[in-house]
């Protein structure tokens, strides 16, 4: 059966290439490795096998390659485009399936599979599989969403892949087996369709029954909004990184609001149509952009620069209130709908961003800082009242006494038909947010300016000049403006939240493995590579990967030489006992053969010595000849010796009958 399952692999490989090369969009390097296999099919051709070393440098020169090069090859709109490092892996994947392709010995059908042949069913089935099914077939979409072509490729894999490992454990059974084999063939693409259609609801289902590590779904929101019967469950994930000797706030500023709505209990934001100025290049050949003059009267160090690197999925920016110059890597910066600075990364590079200051001046007023929701009555001004005081700063002051000994809590239970009433006139426990609208209502119906701003809240120190910041850190507070026009941060939540944040930050490790992340970004911070030596850097990387490549491949095959060699000293040390048992010689291991020329015994006959010297001669011009020597005349002679042996010992047989 030896000669189905080589074919039957070999439908295996082919499946495999035009698989991924045509989901990938390299039909031609597909038609080039495809003819390779047929050549293979035709003409044994065993190369030595790839070992684990050389497997993981396939790997990392295809992801390096990938991620250096490919989109130059890349069909535009194919995912190789998008994934380019993804796809060089996968390239570098190939690479090491053919490999062990060609290197695959035959099959012993009372011995376990090869490594080897195990190898290749997982490398080939990860490729066949997990690889999407694109840009295989021109004919557009198909059986079950897919392309046709496409799935019946992966589906004639996944049967041949049975097909030739299964083959292999037959012997002399080929009926039977062909017999028993028929239904699950049959069958397959049955199961294949029902696995398309159960798939989504049984990963939703394993997504729901698995348990919840990130711990929750708290973190920063553009709209917010009152949640008068709510349970949030804090996040301990890490999304941002800050780096700066001294914070000028501890506070990162995501959008401001303005309009609160009674029906919906939500704030949104004003139109606010300010731009960031492009100023320049900074020394790393990352815009600049020029912020508005800052309205923020917070204290400040004199000079000051926060580098933040974002771990969310968004391009978002968040920065301290007083940021007034921004420099990334990018090719722009503004609101988005939702008043929050979005920026355009360069494709590939980390969302991270320095923050600076910038010049400082009183803000222009805002009518929709005073305005008062509908759902503002009578008994919540004169509630508000209560607050009074002939400067702002005073009125300030007094929101904050309220206010500070009120209880933090994310569990919100209020009255369904005036859930605000409850909270702010009968000091219901609630968070950040209902702290910091009720404190805004306040201050406007106190005619002072005010606006609520959500964003995050730095406390988590972790070494010297770094910060963690997690989605449990997402904040709300407050800003109101002063009789200049200057506006100042205002955090009426109870300091209870700190002992509540505490709970929520992470373990050593944790903080070891971003502190190690970081210095690590900062370490190549510090050099100003231009293009060209990034360039010689990348190369330099290829060339010592092949380097290794080669080096490890020149190992194995030193290795198969001496397996070869100690297989043939073998076969010699096997030779020259049997001589010595014939003989009954004794073993000397320090004697050379010619030293045992010296040494036979006179009592041998004419023939019985000749025969010796010849097997003596022999072995001592071809047992250490650089090139291996054919043993064949060695027997031949161990042979005629036996035979002289034989003879003698007939001829005693019969003197020993004449003289009896």
């Amino acid at each position: 059966m030896e000669w189905l399952t080589e074919w039957s692999l070999g439908g295996f490989a082919l499946a495999v290439v035009a698989h991924l090369t045509g989901s990938m969009g390299f039909q031609p390097l597909g038609i080039g490795l495809l003819l390779l296999i047929i050549v293979r099919l035709l003409i044994p051709i065993r190369p030595a096998p790839p070992t684990l070393g050389l497997g993981f440098i396939l790997l990392a020169i295809g992801g390096l390659g990938g991620w250096f090069g490919l989109e130059e090859f890349a069909v535009p709109g194919s995912w190789p485009m998008v994934f380019k490092a993804f796809a060089g892996i996968c390239l570098g994947g190939l690479a090491v399936f053919l490999w062990q392709f060609f290197a695959r010995q035959p099959e012993q059908t009372n011995q376990p599979l090869q490594p080897i042949t195990q190898n290749m069913l997982v490398m080939g089935l990860l490729l066949l599989l997990l690889t999407p099914l694109e840009n295989l077939a021109s004919s557009g979409v198909g059986l079950f969403g897919y392309s046709s072509m496409a799935f019946w490729i992966q589906m004639a894999g996944v049967l041949l892949a049975v097909i030739g490992f299964s083959s292999s454990r037959q012997s002399g059974r080929g009926l039977r087996w062909g017999l028993l084999l028929l239904p699950p063939l049959l069958i397959v693409p049955l199961i294949a369709q029902g696995l398309f259609l159960v798939r989504k609801p049984l990963m939703m289902a394993m997504w729901m029954m698995a348990p919840n590590f990130s711990g929750g779904n708290v973190g920063f929101t553009p709209l917010q909004y009152l949640d008068h019967q709510a349970f949030l469950k804090p996040s301990s994930k890490v999304v941002m990184r800050i780096r700066s000797d001294e914070l000028p706030s501890p506070y990162l500023v995501g959008n401001r609001l303005t309009t609160f709505a009674s029906k919906s209990l939500s704030w949104t934001a004003r139109l606010d149509l300010s731009t960031a100025l492009l100023i320049g290049s900074d020394r790393q050949e990352r815009n600049r952009y020029q912020l508005e003059a800052s309205h923020s009267a917070d204290q400040a160090p004199s000079e000051w620069q926060m580098a933040v690197t974002s771990l969310r999925w968004d391009s978002l920016l968040f920065l301290p209130p007083q940021a007034g110059e921004v420099a990334l890597d990018g090719e722009g910066l503004a609101l988005n709908n939702n008043q929050v600075w979005d920026a355009s990364f360069t494709e590939g590079v980390r969302h991270s961003w320095l923050v600076s200051a910038g010049g400082r001046q009183p803000g222009p007023p805002l009518d929709d800082a005073l305005q008062l929701p509908e759902l503002w009555d009578q008994p919540l001004q004169a509630h508000a009242d209560l607050y009074a005081a002939d400067q702002r700063r005073h009125v300030v002051a007094n929101i904050r006494a309220d206010f500070l000994d009120r209880e933090y809590s994310l569990s919100v239970n209020m009255q369904q038909k005036k859930p605000f009433h409850d909270f702010l006139l009968n000091r219901r426990p609630a968070y950040c947010f209902w702290y910091a609208t009720g404190a805004a209502l306040s201050l406007r119906a106190n005619q002072i300016p005010s606006r609520l701003v959500s964003g995050y809240y730095i406390h988590e120190r972790i070494s010297r000049d770094l910060w963690l910041v997690r989605e449990s850190d997402a904040h709300s507070w407050v800003e109101w403006q002063d009789e200049q026009g200057y506006w100042h941060t205002f955090d009426p939540t109870p300091p209870s939240l700190d002992l509540f944040q505490q709970q929520f930050q992470g373990g050593f490790f944790s903080q070891w493995f971003h502190l190690f992340r970081e210095r690590v970004n900062q370490f190549w911070d510090q050099f100003d590579l231009t293009e060209q030596v990034q360039n010689v850097a990348i190369i330099g990387g290829f060339l010592i990967l092949v380097f290794l490549f080669v080096r490890e491949y020149l190992r194995i095959r030193q290795v198969g030489k001496t397996v070869a060699s100690s297989d043939e000293a073998k076969k010699w040390r096997k030779l020259w006992q049997r001589f010595l048992a014939l003989s009954g010689l004794p073993d000397e291991p320090h004697w050379s053969a010619g030293h045992y020329l010296d040494v036979l015994p006179s009592s041998w006959s004419d023939g019985q010595t000749a025969a010796a010297v010849n097997f003596l001669q022999f072995y001592q011009s071809s047992r250490f000849r650089p090139s291996s020597a054919d043993m064949a005349p060695g027997n031949q002679l161990l042979k005629e010796f036996r035979g002289q042996l034989k003879q003698k010992s007939q001829m005693q047989q019969k003197g020993d009958e004449k003289a009896g």
